[in-house]
């Protein structure tokens, strides 16, 4: 049977073809056709290229990751295009699900949830655009590229949600590697935020602050790595136990974020080590509720809101509300499934 669509996958080489294999083979069952494109010094990646019978182009390490996007897609003969990293793997929800997905006549790009393993092994999400159509028509500048809120759209191209996710796993090397490499180019607007994160990653907590402050400076305030450094600074604070200057942190970005259930996560945390019990309960339940809101997909602290009822119950017995505390506990009770004896 003949596929109503063909597709392209271009993945962009950094750190020399390691995990090359296993984003390749993650989408091998899609695809049509192969474009690698090496921007690594280490060029190990011509016998992956010829195992796969893939187009390989190398480029010079100076040049932007914007530039190696626009080579592949020149490249890319297919109806579509999608576009991965050398470590990223997919995992589709069903093996018919791409094909209905890419067969809608009126789809002409779809963003994904890309689940990032960070190198202190906290988990970060976010909404990502990597598949869309081929088209004459299609903006070259790439500027739609750009991680945006679940529910926004990017350069007037309205992406829906397709039905994979890409997980990646990102080591303190290659994070630094990455660093460097942008540091290379003449223009990344979210550089000074990457640029922190080693310290961050470290355990250099005062160092990352200083960092992350000149970087939300610079950066737009819509941004989705904003709401990462946001975070990350008000994480930092609550690290060095540096409490008042957390919460400080946390309202001030509520005020752009008011749903994001980390900061109130960390509100709640910073409210304990101030013994501020009943402050700290309402930020824990604020941020249980917060995890229903379909809005966010960044989550660093792996929450989980029975977790947080939990917890917040703790903070009404430590405040001898003890009425508060019994109706949590029967909430918790209810949503636990109690192990057969």
């Amino acid at each position: 049977m003949t596929k109503p669509f063909t597709l392209t996958l271009c993945i962009i080489i950094k750190d020399g073809g390691d995990g090359l294999s296993d984003t390749i083979m993650s989408a091998a069952r899609y695809i049509d056709e192969l474009i690698l494109v090496d921007t690594s010094t280490r060029h190990l990646t011509f016998s992956i290229a010829n195992a796969y019978n893939a187009t390989l182009l190398r480029m010079p390490s100076q040049f932007s990751y914007r530039e190696a996007l626009q080579a592949a897609i020149k490249e890319a003969s297919c109806d579509w295009i999608l576009l991965l990293d050398e470590g990223d793997r997919i995992e589709a929800y069903s093996s018919t699900c791409l094909p209905q997905l890419l067969s809608q006549p009126a789809a002409n790009s779809f963003r994904c949830k890309r689940i990032t393993s960070e190198p202190d092994h906290s988990v970060t999400a976010e909404a990502v655009p990597v598949l869309f159509r081929n088209s004459p028509h299609l903006p070259r500048n790439l500027s739609f590229l750009t991680q945006v809120p679940l529910q926004g759209d990017t350069a007037g191209i309205q992406a829906q949600l397709c039905p994979f996710t890409i997980y990646r796993s990102v080591s303190l090397a290659q994070l630094q590697s990455q660093v460097d490499q942008m540091k290379q180019q003449t223009v990344h607007p979210s550089l000074p935020y990457w640029a922190a994160l080693p310290h961050y990653y470290k355990g250099e907590y005062g160092l990352a602050i200083d960092a992350l402050n000149k970087a939300l400076r610079l950066m737009a305030k819509d941004s989705i790595y904003t709401s990462h450094a946001r975070v990350r600074l008000a994480q930092s604070y609550l690290l060095m136990q540096q409490f008042e200057q957390c919460l400080q942190t946390v309202e001030q970005a509520l005020v752009l974020d008011p749903d994001y259930p980390d900061l109130h996560y960390v509100r709640g945390a910073a409210y304990l080590g101030l013994e501020q019990w009943g402050a700290a309960a309402a930020a824990l339940l604020q941020c249980a509720a917060s995890c229903s809101m379909t809005r966010y997909y960044i989550s660093d602290c792996d929450i989980d809101p029975i977790a947080c009822y939990r917890l917040a119950a703790s903070c009404y017995n430590r405040n001898h509300a003890i009425e508060e505390m019994m109706e949590l506990m029967d909430l918790v009770l209810s949503n636990c499934a109690l192990p057969a004896k």
